[in-house]
């Protein structure tokens, strides 16, 4: 007949009354009521650091100040389309004029695998553009782009409008000219 190992009779004992206590232990905190929680209404933390009066409503605020806050928002499309209006104390704002034409320049052609883009600077504004054909850009619309010429369709007009490749060495004569 074998031997039993006592070592490992009594190691197994020693488990089983631990788990046995961690069930029980279990139990009793299952049964434990959640905790009270406090029901302050925080009238001391109102009374103790008082809101600012002039954060206090957003519609003391003046209109032109809330009109500059959303001309800075830079995830807002009409940021700066928004249109002046009479101020408060009957002086009229001057309403901004339309903007002028934009005035286009091709400046060339960009290949990137099979597509290509043209380069359109707006002289007016001071702007390039790096357009695909079917892309819009102050209403005019791209309908085809070569490699010395795009051509745009115009907003106003059924004509389109044909911008050829400008050349650099006739701004380089222009401006040796005026020196």
């Amino acid at each position: 007949m074998k031997e039993t190992p006592w070592d490992a009779v009594v190691t197994a004992g020693l488990l089983a009354l631990l788990a046995a206590g961690l069930w029980q232990w279990q139990q009793q905190v299952r049964r434990m009521l959640p905790p009270v929680l406090a029901t302050e209404p925080w009238q001391h933390v109102r009374e103790q650091y008082p809101t600012p009066r002039e954060f206090a409503y957003a519609g003391e605020l003046p209109e032109a100040f809330l009109k500059g806050f959303i001309r800075a928002n830079p995830f807002s499309p009409q940021r700066r389309n928004i249109p002046e209006t009479p101020g408060a104390g009957g002086d009229a704002v001057p309403a901004a004029s339309a903007p002028p034409p934009p005035q286009f320049i091709f400046k060339g052609r960009v290949l990137m695998g099979t597509k290509q883009r043209a380069v359109l600077e707006d002289a007016t504004a001071k702007k390039t553009y790096f357009l695909q054909v079917g892309q819009e850009v102050a209403g005019f619309k791209v309908l085809d782009i070569a490699e010395t010429q795009v051509v745009l369709s115009t907003p106003n007009s059924q004509e389109p409008l044909l911008l050829r490749l400008t050349s650099k060495e006739g701004k380089k004569e222009s401006s040796s000219k005026e020196e």
